[in-house]
C-alpha cells in the first residue's frame, strides 16, 4: 500500500529524514553498548550483549528502509511530488517485521537479564517470553503484510494480541516487582524502563489499526511511519539506555557486597558507589 501512493516532497522528505535519525540513533547505541559492556559483571553483561545486538539489527532494518524508500519513488519535478517508480527494491512496511522478529524477543531478554528472576524461573521466563514475542511479530506480519484485507488485517491482529497480551502484563509484572524487590538504585532504573516499555509497545497496535479507521492516503503513511520510527528510537534507544543503569547498578551492589569483583571503581550517575575489587 505505501508503495503504491503519491507523496509530496515534505511527506517524502519527513519519512526518509525520520529514518536516517532512526538509523544514525541505533547505530551509536550498538556502539555505546558494545564499549561498555566491561563496565558490568559477567552475571549482567548479557543484558548488554542483548542491547547492543538490537542496536546493530534495527539499524541494518533502517539502512533497508532507507534505500528502498529512496529507490521505490522517482521524482516528478513538474508536479514537485514522488511516485512509485519501476525499481525492484520497493518499499515495504514488511522490512519492519523482520527486524522485530530479532529485536522484540532481545528486548523481553534484556529486561529478564536484570531482573530479580534466577535459576530454572528465569530460564523458562526467556524461553516462554521469546515466544511469545516472536508469534506476536510472526501472527502481526501476516495481517499487515500477507493478507492485507479488512477481514485479513482483522483475524490476525486479533491472533496476534493473543500473544501480546499474556506477554505484556507479564513483563511488566516483573519489571516492576523486581524494581521493588531491588530499591535503590537499580529499582528507579529499572521502573523507567518498565513504564518505557509499556508506552512505546502501546503505540504498534495503534499504527497497526490506523488503515481500519482511515482510508489509504499518503498523510496517515506518513503518520504511520513516523509513529513506528520514533516509538521504535524510544523502545531500543531510550529503554536500553535504562537496561544499562540497571545493569551498572546492580553490578555495583554485587561489588559493595563483596559478591563480585570489578577492575574500576564503579559509578553511576558520576557517583561512585563502589570500589574497584580485583581477584585476589
Amino acid at each position: 500500500m505505501e508503495s503504491s501512493l503519491v507523496y509530496s516532497q515534505s511527506q517524502w522528505d519527513i519519512v526518509l529524514a525520520s529514518f536516517v535519525l532512526a538509523g544514525f540513533a541505533l547505530f551509536a547505541t550498538f556502539v555505546y553498548l558494545l564499549a561498555t559492556r566491561r563496565e558490568l559483571s559477567p552475571r549482567y553483561r548479557p543484558a548488554g550483549s542483548a542491547g547492543a545486538l538490537i542496536g546493530l539489527v534495527a539499524s541494518a532494518a533502517y539502512l533497508l528502509l532507507t534505500v528502498s524508500w529512496l529507490s521505490g519513488f522517482d521524482f516528478d519535478r513538474s508536479t514537485a511530488t514522488f511516485h512509485p517508480s519501476d525499481s525492484v527494491l520497493q518499499f515495504r512496511n514488511a522490512y519492519r517485521y523482520v527486524d522485530w522478529a530479532v529485536t522484540v524477543p532481545l528486548l523481553t531478554f534484556e529486561l529478564l537479564f536484570v531482573s530479580t528472576l534466577t535459576g530454572a524461573r528465569a530460564r523458562k521466563n526467556r524461553l516462554v517470553l521469546g515466544a511469545l514475542a516472536f508469534l506476536m511479530i510472526a501472527t502481526g506480519f501476516l495481517g499487515a503484510d500477507t493478507f492485507n484485507s479488512t477481514t485479513g488485517r482483522l483475524v490476525w491482529g486479533l491472533v496476534s494480541t493473543v500473544f501480546f497480551v499474556p506477554l505484556y502484563v507479564t513483563l511488566l509484572r516483573t519489571a516492576f516487582r523486581s524494581a521493588r524487590e531491588l530499591g535503590e538504585p537499580a529499582g528507579p532504573s529499572l521502573r523507567r524502563a518498565g513504564l518505557m516499555l509499556s508506552w512505546t509497545w502501546g503505540v504498534y497496535p495503534l499504527a497497526y489499526c490506523i488503515p481500519f479507521f482511515f482510508a489509504d492516503s499518503p498523510g496517515w503513511v506518513v503518520a504511520a511511519q513516523l509513529a513506528f520510527t520514533l516509538t521504535d528510537i524510544a523502545a531500543k534507544v531510550g529503554y536500553g539506555f535504562f537496561i544499562h543503569a540497571v545493569a551498572k547498578a546492580r553490578t555495583a551492589l554485587d561489588v559493595s557486597a563483596g559478591e563480585t569483583v570489578h577492575p574500576e571503581d564503579v559509578y553511576v550517575d558520576q557517583v561512585k558507589v563502589a570500589d574497584a575489587r580485583l581477584v585476589a
